[in-house]
């Protein structure tokens, strides 16, 4: 049956070359009546070429590839060189890896990963700074009012600031109306004392809710609430609310200053939280997000947040309370990231250098401005730790502690899952490197830590669990784990805190979503 098949198949293919190869002499035959036209001889030998390739087919159906047919000289095939001469024959011309011209080729940085010097150990030597702050209120507030404290933070010159450009803001658009209309406002420009009872009724609605803010003026029983109306007519809230602003449209932005609206809001209100109270000795740096879904070019999408789309700020709180200390909108990189040169370290066995510090580690030494030398902990995630992260804070007098991402620059080869498997119940490996210490246990998932404020050991926590005999059972973890989880939640809080008092009316403009975040009693 096989060979019936191959016989079939070699008489078609035979058939099917012996029609190209026709066809090809009818049209010489045609093209040769042409008057003028002659055939050359390049041309003979291309179809030369396409019948030999058809004839050593059929030929290796029938009987193997034994080469072309007898008498059909075909061109050889140059031979294939090495991969390292072709490469090397590239090079030389200037493509391929490592481009130059001629011989000359580009002289490459050495750039060690600095995992080595890292030792499997069960002793560390902590090196933990004394904690010399002073926190809590910077005076005493003791005899103040809530009312008396809030405007510690909104001082009079960021009242005035308010009203100053609603007022001016308001002429601007109020240009091109006729005099009626414009009448209601210009007859009546708003002082500072409505500009207090304007933003006390926005923080009201953040308690006293309804779907549409027009809806706390109404008349009907289920939405009526005489507070509303008694200190401000709707329209004229309205009109507040229309023209409420921060800046001056109309003032120079040479250098495209994205937070131009909020530039001169914000320069008055965050030196005062840092400036009225110092926060205690566990801090912790984070990313938060307020959510807008407008057109903006800083808008950042979090598919792993609870709020996807928004615009991300910087923040460090305080691990207890969640007061927020510092905080920062981000706007996009604004400084490139350098690599780290050779003769910027001690060697492959030491941390890296602060020359390999990126963007995110850089947004928490810029956070921390001003904490230098009291010995704070630090507590922050895997976005930003890194070995020279934690070398550069540790020797402007900060504790460090926080997970890490297991392929990180500078971490031992030990803390890679794909290299050293490990599986839930094994014994957490602990590795130290100058001053540093990091810690490789199994969870549900691998977890990688580093510190400089915990040594080797684990501790016992009691946990919900079915497999229990009452419900619960014990689990071992090392005591680094039991110190992050208690004091890394400081954004957390802060954002906790900040859902308590929102109210629901949204606004196409993104400066006055982030304003309306600093009308919160935990700031």
């Amino acid at each position: 049956m096989e060979d019936q098949d191959g016989e079939n198949f070699a008489d078609r293919l035979s058939e099917s070359s012996s029609e190209a190869w026709d066809s090809h002499e009818d049209q010489l035959d045609d093209d040769s009546e042409v008057e003028g036209m002659e055939i050359s001889s390049d041309e003979e030998i291309r179809i030369g070429h396409v019948y030999a390739r058809h004839r050593q087919q059929m030929d290796g159906a029938e009987r193997g590839k034994d080469g072309p047919p007898d008498g059909v000289n075909t061109p050889p095939r140059r031979a294939r060189q090495p991969a390292a001469e072709r490469r090397a024959r590239g090079q030389a011309r200037g493509r391929g890896r490592g481009a130059g011209r001629g011989n000359a080729r580009r002289q490459r940085r050495p750039n060690p990963d600095f995992r080595g010097g890292w030792e499997e150990t069960d002793n560390f030597d902590r090196n933990i700074p004394a904690f010399t702050g002073t926190q809590g209120p910077t005076e005493d507030f003791s005899q103040l009012s809530p009312l008396e404290v809030f405007f510690l933070f909104f001082t009079q010159e960021v009242w005035e600031l308010l009203t100053n450009e609603t007022n001016r803001y308001a002429d601007q658009v109020m240009e091109g109306w006729d005099a009626d209309r414009a009448s209601a406002w210009r007859d009546h420009p708003t002082t500072v004392p409505e500009m207090k009872a304007f933003l006390g009724l926005v923080l009201l609605m953040g308690v006293v809710r309804c779907p549409r803010y027009h809806l706390h003026w109404s008349t009907m029983e289920i939405f009526y609430h005489p507070f509303f109306s008694a200190i401000m007519p709707r329209n004229r809230y309205s009109l507040l609310r229309r023209f409420l602003h921060l800046s001056d449209n109309t003032a120079p932005n040479p250098n495209n200053n994205r937070l131009h609206k909020l530039e001169s809001f914000l320069s008055l209100l965050i030196p005062k939280f840092r400036s009225l109270y110092l926060p205690k000795k566990m801090i912790s740096p984070d990313e938060s997000m307020i959510k807008f879904k407008g057109r903006l070019g800083i808008v950042q999408y979090m598919p792993k947040k609870p709020i996807k789309w928004g615009i991300k700020a910087w923040a460090l709180c305080e691990s207890d309370s969640g007061y927020t200390w510092n905080w920062k909108v981000y706007t996009g990189r604004e400084e490139a990231l350098q690599a780290a040169i050779a003769g910027d370290h001690d060697g492959p066995n030491s941390h890296p250098p602060e020359s390999s510090i990126y963007a995110s580690g850089k947004v928490v030494l810029s956070l921390v401005e001003g904490l230098e030398g009291k010995g704070y902990w630090l507590f922050c995630d895997n976005f930003y730790t890194s070995p020279a992260l934690f070398q550069k804070l540790n020797e402007i007098g900060f504790g460090c502690c926080g997970t890490a991402r297991p392929l990180a620059k500078g971490l031992p080869t030990g803390a890679n899952p794909k290299v050293h498997k490990m599986k839930k119940g094994d014994r957490p490996k602990y590795y130290k490197k100058k001053g540093q210490m990091c810690v490789v246990w199994m969870d549900k998932k691998p977890v990688t830590l580093l510190t400089t404020l915990d040594g080797p050991g684990e501790d016992v926590k009691r946990i919900r669990s079915r497999q229990g005999v009452d419900g619960h059972r014990e689990i071992s973890r090392p005591t680094a784990i039991s110190t992050y989880n208690k004091h890394m939640g400081g954004v957390d809080k802060a954002d906790q805190l900040i859902q308590y008092y929102v109210h629901q009316h949204r606004s196409l403009k993104w400066w006055k979503t982030i304003f309306s975040i600093f009308w919160r009693p935990h700031l």
